[in-house]
Order: structure tokens, then C-alpha cells, then sequence
């Protein structure tokens, strides 16, 4: 017998350290500086603040496999995204009852294409592989966060 130990996380914890990780890499990728004065920020439609740096607000796409508000996964992770939207400068779209299918990819090229995200969400494992993965070799400029669990062999680095 074995007497390791194995370490749970309860799933809100999770959800809240992805989110609170997803709103400061979003903002502390573009908002970085080394003026000694503070810039000037536009104010764009939809009632969010600008960017410092950009003039614009910081997009981030959240995908769900299912309607948000199925009392389960996709409502908590929808909660965090409109918890994250009150931050001055972050915009969130969302896209929900998208299947794990190929139809992702055109849900996550569409929301960096014709709505400007630079921070992808996309909340199903079933999404990762093979589809967050074809799509993040196509745009590396974007951020691509997952929420799952912690990946083993070829994924971890």
C-alpha cells in the first residue's frame, strides 16, 4: 500500500485562481510601463474602461459546452467571467452551447478575429486537445487559458 497523500483542490478554488490568473495576465501583459505619469484612458462603448497602454480595452472570449446557466461548471465559470468583467479596461463576449467539435475553432478564430480577444477562455476539457491547441498555433499572440486539470506527459512543461 502506498502512503501517498493526495492533494484536493475544491473545484470553486480552482475556478477562482484560473479567473484571478486570466485577470492579471490580461492586464499585466498590456498595462506595463515606465512612465512616471499616468496615461490617459478613452472611454469605449459598452461602459468599460480603456487601456492604458492600447487606448482600447482588453478582450477576453469565454466559451461554454452548454447553456451558463446549468447550475453546474459552465454557470461558476460564467460568474467568474462577469465577476472579472467589472475590472476598468476588460471587455468579455461570450459564446455558450458550443460543442466540443470543430465548431470551437471557428467560435475561438471568430471571437480573436471579429471581436478583438486577445485572452481566450475556452471553460470544456473537451476543447483542449485537439482544438485549443490548432488554435493557439495559429495565433500566438493570443492568451489561451484552459480550466481543467493539471496536464501530464506531453502537454506539461
Amino acid at each position: 500500500m502506498s502512503d501517498r497523500k493526495f492533494l484536493y483542490i475544491p473545484r470553486r478554488q480552482v475556478i477562482r485562481g484560473l479567473l484571478a490568473t486570466t485577470a492579471f495576465g490580461a492586464t499585466s501583459r498590456f498595462w506595463t510601463g515606465c512612465s512616471s505619469s499616468p496615461p490617459e484612458t478613452q472611454a469605449s462603448s459598452g461602459g468599460t474602461t480603456a487601456s492604458p497602454v492600447s487606448g482600447k480595452p482588453i478582450v477576453i472570449g469565454f466559451i461554454y459546452n452548454a447553456p451558463k446557466d446549468d447550475y453546474g461548471w459552465n454557470q461558476a465559470q460564467a460568474k467568474g467571467a462577469a465577476a472579472i468583467a467589472n475590472l476598468p479596461g476588460v471587455k468579455i463576449i461570450e459564446q455558450e452551447s458550443v460543442p466540443e467539435t470543430k465548431e470551437v475553432q471557428e467560435v475561438m478564430r471568430n471571437m480573436i478575429d471579429q471581436d478583438g480577444a486577445t485572452v481566450v477562455v475556452p471553460t470544456s476539457f473537451g476543447y483542449f486537445d485537439p482544438h485549443v491547441l490548432a488554435v493557439a498555433k495559429d495565433y500566438p499572440e493570443v492568451q489561451f487559458f484552459h480550466s481543467g486539470h493539471a496536464l501530464e506527459g506531453r502537454f506539461a512543461k
